[in-house]
């Protein structure tokens, strides 16, 4: 049985039991809130931790020395700003708003043993998200104390996001006593929204008249896909000519034989088309072939979480 059914089975139920318990008497309100939050970092910190694994197993396969790392990206606490709206006997409308916010970025610097061969990469990630509820709460009195409320409440979770990602490579390779530097550069910005579903439990203790303090502990159950933006790509000092393309691309998230040993590394990055079998670049399917890839998707990011929030409410 999936959430939609259980809310459908369940809603009437609790509306019926709610509306017997006695109501706390109730005014528009505007709630402030600080919530924490454990969103995992989903395909973008399984393509880092991947590509930090992808370095390590290269040094152990040519000798040499590696500095740096890739870090993922983690999310903080959130403000949010609700209004309570009464419709009936403690059952009230909610509107809120919060922003979502993580950063990350690292390099790594590989000296080859030999001495005539450098490589850097550099990765930068950047998540922000705006998610909105739309739902109904109840609130209802203790009677042995009745500065005190128990609160409850479901509803839809919507979520407006951008993921923007840079991902630089050079390498400096030293031959006949010439040096060649070889660059590549990728810059995207995506967006997409997904809908959801929330539910939440709390206490809330009226300390003046008007004016309260509470406690929530909340679910969050979505996630987004469909991520779609602009891409800027260029390709330079390679035989055949420099290589500069900018368009649109979506992201996509798949497995691939970077350094041709057989292990095959986590990757989310943007394509203009699907990739699929072998893999090309630059991103429209240009004349240099990459590695074989699997398990191929679009690129996710996860936001079902528990997090719990403890804030103030101001009644009018």
């Amino acid at each position: 049985m999936n959430i939609r059914t259980c809310l459908r089975i369940l809603a009437p139920v609790g509306l019926l039991i709610c509306l017997a318990l006695p109501a706390q008497s109730e005014r528009i309100s505007l709630k402030l809130g600080y919530s924490t939050n454990n969103i995992s970092g989903a395909d973008i910190n399984t393509w880092v931790d991947s590509f930090n694994l992808l370095w390590s197993d290269w040094q152990s396969l040519n000798g040499g020395d590696l500095l740096g790392s890739f870090s993922p990206v983690e999310y903080g606490g959130s403000l949010e700003v609700g209004l309570r709206i009464p419709l009936f006997k403690g059952l009230a409308l909610n509107l809120s708003g919060s922003r979502h916010s993580a950063s990350s970025e690292g390099a790594v610097s590989f000296q080859y043993a030999t001495g005539n061969q450098l490589e850097e990469q550099f990765i930068s990630n950047k998540v922000t998200a705006w998610p909105i509820k739309i739902g109904f709460s109840y609130a209802f009195v203790l009677p042995p104390l009745p500065r005190l409320s128990l609160l409850g409440g479901f509803g839809r979770h919507i979520i407006l996001a951008s993921y923007e990602t840079v991902n630089n490579y050079k390498a400096e390779v030293t031959d006949l006593g010439r040096k060649f530097t070889y660059l590549i550069n990728k810059q995207n910005k995506y967006s997409s929204e997904g809908l959801g579903y929330y539910a939440h439990l709390g206490v809330e203790f009226e300390i003046i008249q008007y004016v309260a303090v509470f406690l929530e502990g909340e679910k969050i159950w979505n996630s987004l896909n469909g991520f779609k933006g602009d891409f800027a790509y260029e390709a330079l000092g390679f035989p055949g000519g420099d290589i500069r393309q900018d368009g649109n691309a979506s992201l996509y998230y798949y497995e691939s034989d970077q350094n041709g040993t057989g292990t095959y590394y986590s990757l989310l990055a943007g394509h203009k088309d699907k990739p699929e079998g072998q893999l090309e670049w630059p991103l429209d399917g240009g004349p240099i072939e990459g590695p074989q890839i699997r398990n191929l998707r679009q690129g996710e990011l996860d936001f079902n979480h528990i997090s719990f929030k403890i804030g103030i409410r101001f009644k009018f």
